[in-house]
């Protein structure tokens, strides 16, 4: 495994959203960030220059819920971004967090609706069971779709499940690969995030002292990690902080050699608002 040190990484806080409680899932779009905060109906757009904040409904009917009980919430844990679309999608770790919500290529909504036959399918297919089955991460990629379950569970499957064809009536759970990452104090890093970029996915993990998909744990700390899309093997592992829950990131521009990635924490607890940060990675 080649050394995150290589890139020169630069990990730094950079500001804090107000009225925003968690930042569960990242997407840069036209110098605006917009943050998926996974116990709010609302995906929330942020200007980091101006520090407005407006929020996007992620749902056809109703009145959106902004901060909702552990309990009710839908717990929308990923982003993924395509040309002309763009998806949301709940962690699939109770009844209620099924979700996936379609918005436009300008984020602007078009449909609310249920993903359990395919988590249902996929928890059989891979043998993860529902105290095991966690989505914190999507990437979509043409027709397929690359899943990443936390293995924050009892059985501690962390890995990633690839459907082909994923939103077709015929799609196919082609495979479960589990990804071991470090440990920390006894517990293993787990996936919180990830991105396709170029050739290569970059993912956030935290550890967490607990054993369960739905209750938190004492934070022990968040890292980033490369794998090489064709093999998913690692190529790279950086330890970043041992004081936040890192779960949110996106790719913001490539400058002088160095590629920026914007980051959110989501603390299960952020009353005061959400901490973004910046890093930065030389290019190698």
């Amino acid at each position: 495994m080649k050394k995150m040190e290589n890139h020169n990484p630069e990990f730094r806080p950079l500001q804090t959203v107000r009225g925003v409680t968690g930042g569960s899932g990242l997407v840069y779009h036209e110098k605006k960030l917009y943050i998926l905060s996974d116990d709010s109906d609302f995906l929330f757009g942020y200007n980091l220059h101006g520090n407005q904040l407006e929020k996007v409904s992620l749902k056809d009917s109703g009145t959106p819920g902004q901060v909702m009980k552990k309990h009710l919430k839908p717990d929308f844990e990923a982003i993924a971004a395509t040309p002309d679309r763009y998806f949301i999608f709940g962690s699939g770790s109770a009844e209620n967090r099924f979700d996936m919500v379609e918005l436009d290529a300008d984020l602007k909504f078009i449909s609310r609706s249920s993903l359990s036959a395919l988590y249902r399918n996929i928890m059989h297919q891979t043998g993860i069971n529902k105290q095991n089955f966690n989505i914190e991460g999507v990437i979509v990629k043409g027709p397929d779709a690359y899943f990443f379950n936390r293995g924050n569970g009892p059985q501690k499957q962390n890995g990633i499940i690839i459907v082909k064809n994923w939103r077709g009536t015929s799609y196919q759970i082609e495979k479960f690969i589990p990804i071991d990452l470090p440990t920390r104090d006894g517990f293993a890093f787990t996936f919180s995030d990830a991105i396709l970029l170029e050739d290569s996915i970059y993912f956030l993990a935290t550890a967490e002292k607990t054993t369960s998909v739905y209750d938190d744990g004492e934070i022990l700390g968040s890292a980033l990690g490369v794998l090489a899309l064709r093999s998913l093997e690692m190529t790279d592992f950086h330890f970043l902080t041992k004081d936040y829950k890192l779960e949110g990131i996106t790719f913001q521009y490539k400058q002088a050699g160095r590629l920026h990635f914007l980051i959110s924490e989501d603390a299960d607890n952020s009353e005061g608002g959400t901490t973004l940060f910046q890093l930065s990675l030389e290019v190698r």
